[in-house]
Formats: C-alpha cells, sequence, structure tokens
C-alpha cells in the first residue's frame, strides 16, 4: 500500500484492519516507519476517520483496540499489535 510515492509497511495483524477501513472510504493521514514510539521498532499508520471498531470480530489477544480519552493524544481511537508493536490510530478527538 502506499501513500503518495512512499510504502507504507505494517504488520499483517493490522494491514487486515487499514485495507478494509481504506475499502469503507478511509484514507491514510500519515505514516511514520521509524517513530520509535510506542516501543523502538513500531510503526505508526494514522488514518483519517475513526476506524469502524463495531466491524471489527475475532481479532488475536495480542491485538488491543481502544477509544482514546487522553487529550494528549490527537487521535480518536487506536488498534495496537503487541506481537509487531505497530500502531493503527485514526480521527481527531
Amino acid at each position: 500500500m502506499k501513500i503518495g510515492n512512499k510504502e507504507v509497511h505494517i504488520c499483517e495483524c493490522l494491514k487486515e484492519i487499514m485495507v478494509k477501513e481504506i475499502d469503507l472510504g478511509n484514507s491514510i493521514r500519515s505514516y511514520n516507519e521509524t517513530p520509535e514510539w510506542p516501543e523502538q521498532d513500531s510503526r505508526f499508520v494514522f488514518l483519517e476517520n475513526k476506524i469502524n471498531i463495531t466491524s471489527l470480530n475475532d481479532l488475536p489477544e495480542w491485538i488491543s483496540v481502544r477509544v482514546n480519552n487522553d487529550m494528549h493524544y490527537t487521535w480518536y481511537n487506536e488498534i495496537y499489535c503487541k506481537k509487531h508493536h505497530d500502531l493503527l490510530a485514526a480521527g481527531d478527538m
């Protein structure tokens, strides 16, 4: 998957969710393959609109889904892969 001319890499655990969101009309706002947060080896994808959490079914136990209510962050909801340390964040607070 690409954003502009840049290839977007994210773990397979989150890639399926990201592709489904894009198919539903969401878009990638930004991508950082070396944010060094939340872990040293993390990759971070920020989607324009909130993730449709109600459409998520049968996620592995290492996938964490949460709605953010901390104004310190700028996104509304996030999906984090504890296995690969990648983060898919989305929407405005």
